[in-house]
């Protein structure tokens, strides 16, 4: 994906995580997808709310 939807995507994981979410990266091997530029791996989010 290109650089600002990435960037977006993640900043969006980190709140969810510092707002008390569960954060997963599930798939075959999440660290190879996280380690290649503008990739991040497939990742379930639980018990995210809205502000």
């Amino acid at each position: 994906m290109r650089s600002p939807e990435h960037a977006k995507l993640h900043a969006l994981v980190v709140e969810a995580c510092a707002g008390g979410a569960q954060v997963i990266e599930v798939g075959a091997n999440p660290a190879v997808a996280s380690s290649r530029p503008h990739t991040l791996a497939p990742t379930v989010v639980l018990g995210a709310t809205t502000a």
